[in-house]
């Protein structure tokens, strides 16, 4: 029996048998309506006719609820279009067809007919399209007819649902890949439904990371302890909730033909026994969420395995976060044979080794595969799409292609699911099921590199905190973002390959300049910031702080670069410790590299007398490289005094540096040029200026 296209306000007939809907002009097709009631009625079934109703509701929301409360449509079309009331565009006659689309149909059309109106003939074109239909000249043929297909109709109908109580639920589906890496996780799960009291136990994870794949190896793995059975129960086409039920009830073989809710036909038919219902892909239909839990109050056997990208917010729901693949160890660190340990690149040899036969993982190419595997984030998914790709491509070759965009992953095999027959279009599935702030929230949350702080992205996106909290709770909810425990403290993160396709919405939007001004703004304000505290007794706790923003900080110097470089001077001598620190040199000199060309039009810095610094004493540190650090510090040093000496302004020097860097490199405080380091004599005369 097909599912009811509208939930509505339900006006039940007082019988329980079958309904049929008559669908009609109600002036010319007198005649043949009363021929169609008794034909119904012969056979023991209810007409339902428009005209019969009581008329407290609006016409329109009656032949609603009457078709939500009917189980066949029958159609009868002649001359007339009929009325097309207020503000509307089509006549009733049409919307009720349009309407009938999930109910078994039966139509018939009257013969001839030289008067037939335009906006009728249209319409039974368009049912030609989709639907048969009969012939007829006389109420009394009309009557024979529909009595011949109502009785075969419910034939056909008795046999099949009697077929479907005796087969009962199907198998598991049967995968035609192998699993890899998911072995810990099928028995934690499992271990975790074979608990007393856990009724629902939710995957959730970013879309491509195997959630149903780990859910039908559970489900393989606990089918003996089910008496009743173990069924899988694909929603991925459901896009109405009002739908899931009937969905599990096809699944577990129920009968939906009689007159009870798909809930009270589930309750009946799974009762008190025990079964595993494996919901796949419930994220689009959330909504569902309350009948799933009557469903578990009125059947105390039933528990439920959920696949989805965001939780239920039930509150006997258990959630386990499926993560990506963990990612090989460097090929420079282990053996060919250690690395082909690893799940990921053994997904990616599995999966390479179908399109082209004979691939193997050797000293050649080992190193491509595994930063493959590394820069797709251990996704299976995208690992197997990438794998595809080694029918024409080596890993070198696909590994650059890659770095310039993942659309170079290309589509998977034509049996996948359409929403993951590209890494794009996963992305876009998970995307398209946020509200209009959520979307934005992510959308400003690419611009960061390497996670963020609550704080940093309220000041990006312009909202309060406590909101941006909020979403950012719902966008964890959706799996598109996660929380990464670090040295530094929790920060929210996003896969790289789902910040890559959200990135190109912000680029589009045209408010993008000012998200990306206002990031290099908020990371210059934390540089400042941090600039006493790394010289003093915190510099630990902020040397942590700006390596996990190592990256955020790169972004904003390269914006800084490109839009205004005027602050970068002073911003490089604030950071410039935390970089040799942390082994950021290289690409602090490049960045300076760059600056230079324009230190003639940057003008001078204004004194110490601005920002009130005082000098530390020069017998415990020495200055270089614009920074103040701790002379014994330093790794490599030579005995004899050096002097720093800036190469446009000579006067401006600091001498009597004993223990200096044999090479060093810094930036003249007045008119930013690069200094000059020489050995000289012991002699102490004058001192750098620096702001």
């Amino acid at each position: 029996m097909s599912e009811k296209p509208w939930a509505g306000e339900f006006i039940r007939t007082p019988d329980r048998r079958l309904r049929v809907f008559v669908s009609s002009t109600l002036g010319e097709l007198a005649e043949e309506r009363q021929a169609v009631a008794r034909a119904v009625s012969a056979l023991r079934l209810t007409p339902v006719m428009f005209e019969a109703g009581a008329r407290p509701h609006a016409p329109r929301d009656l032949y609603r609820a009457y078709l939500a409360q009917s189980d066949v449509f029958v159609g009868l079309y002649w001359q007339r279009y009929g009325q097309v009331g207020p503000r509307k565009h089509v006549s009733g006659l049409e919307e009720e067809f349009a309407l009938s689309a999930g109910l078994l149909r039966l139509l018939y059309i009257k013969v001839p007919a030289p008067d037939r109106e335009p906006r009728l003939a249209g319409l039974l074109e368009r049912i030609e399209r989709q639907a048969s239909y009969r012939l007829f000249r006389t109420p009394a043929e009309l009557g024979r007819l529909l009595r011949d297909d109502l009785a075969t109709l419910l034939s056909e109908r008795f046999a099949a649902a009697a077929t479907a109580a005796r087969r009962g639920p199907g198998p598991l589906p049967v995968s035609a890949t192998s699993l890899f890496g998911r072995e810990e996780a099928i028995g934690e799960v499992a271990g975790l439904l074979a608990r007393s009291g856990v009724r629902l136990v939710t995957l959730t994870g970013p879309g491509g990371v195997g959630k149903t794949r780990l859910a039908v190896a559970v489900g393989e793995q606990l089918g003996d302890r089910f008496g009743s059975g173990t069924v899988f129960v694909p929603l991925a086409t459901v896009t109405d909730p009002g739908r899931v039920l009937a969905g599990i009830a096809r699944a577990v073989g129920a009968d939906l033909a009689g007159a009870g809710s798909p809930l009270e036909v589930l309750a009946e038919r799974l009762g008190g026994d025990a079964w595993l219902l494996i919901l796949d892909n419930l994220e689009q239909v959330v909504e569902a969420a309350h009948d799933l839990g009557e469903l578990l109050a009125r059947c105390p056997g039933v528990v439920m395995l959920a696949t989805s990208r965001t939780v239920l917010g039930l509150r006997a729901e258990r959630e386990c976060p499926v993560l990506p693949l963990p990612p090989p160890a460097d090929p420079a660190t282990v053996t060919v044979q250690e690395l082909a340990a690893s799940p990921a690149v053994a997904l990616f040899v599995d999966r390479a080794r179908a399109v082209r036969p004979g691939f193997a993982l050797t000293e050649e190419n080992a190193a491509a595969v595994a930063e493959i595997c590394r820069r797709l984030e251990g996704v299976p998914l995208a690992i197997e799409l990438a794998a595809a790709r080694t029918r024409l491509l080596d890993p070198g070759a696909l590994l650059g292609r890659l770095a310039v965009s993942l659309d170079a992953l290309g589509t998977g095999t034509v049996d996948m699911p359409e929403r993951q027959r590209t890494l794009r279009a996963t992305v876009e599935w998970s995307v398209c099921l946020l509200d209009d702030a959520e979307r934005s929230l992510l959308e400003v949350a690419t611009i960061f590199v390497d996670g963020w702080t609550i704080e940093a992205v309220a000041r990006v996106a312009g909202l309060a905190e406590d909101r941006v909290l909020e979403l950012s709770e719902a966008l964890a909810r959706h799996s598109l973002i996660y929380l990464d425990s670090s040295e530094a403290g929790p920060r929210p993160r996003m896969l790289e390959t789902i910040r890559v396709f959200v990135a190109e919405r912000l680029a589009a939007r045209p408010d993008a300049a000012q998200v990306a001004r206002r990031h290099a703004g908020y990371y210059h304000e934390l540089a400042e910031r941090a600039d006493l505290p790394l010289r003093g007794a915190g510099q630990g706790e902020w040397l942590e702080r700006l390596q996990s923003e190592a990256g955020n900080l790169a972004i904003a110097v390269s914006w800084h670069l490109a839009h205004d470089r005027g602050p970068l001077p002073h911003l490089f001598r604030v950071l410039w410790l935390f970089w040799e620190i942390g082994d950021h040199m290289g690409e602090a000199r490049a960045w300076v590299g760059q600056l230079m060309p324009a230190v003639g039009s940057l003008g001078p810095r204004p004194g110490p007398s601005c920002c009130g610094r005082r000098w530390r004493p020069l017998t415990r540190y020495t200055t270089t490289r614009r920074l103040w650090r701790p002379a014994s510090t330093w790794p490599c040093c030579c005995r004899e005094s050096r002097t720093l000496s800036c190469t446009r302004c000579p006067s401006w020097s600091w001498r009597g540096l004993r223990r200096l860097p044999a090479t060093s490199t810094a930036l003249c405080g007045r008119c930013w040029s690069p200094w000059r380091c020489s050995a000289v004599t012991t002699s102490r005369t004058g001192r750098p200026w620096l702001p």
